[in-house]
């Protein structure tokens, strides 16, 4: 689905670009994610402030992708 999501948010002019930020993006946050948990688990003694981190994340993403406008789909 983000392949198709990317191409009606972005065009497909600059799909291969654009597609490679997503997954770089992701990578970051995949490898330095788990640092920054610690980091915080180290500060603090517990995971829970963390999660509470992550979790408020995850609820923006939801938001942004709720409120993001929608592609306009243009007759061939």
């Amino acid at each position: 689905i983000m392949p198709s999501m990317t191409a009606d948010y972005f065009g497909t002019k600059s799909l291969g670009a654009n597609y490679g930020y997503l997954f770089t993006a992701w990578g970051v946050a995949g490898v330095g994610g788990p640092f920054m948990i610690d980091a915080i688990k180290t500060a603090t003694g517990a995971v829970t402030m963390a999660m509470y981190y992550v979790s408020a994340a995850c609820v923006a993403g939801i938001i942004l992708v709720f409120i993001s406008k929608k592609p306009e789909f243009k007759g061939a």
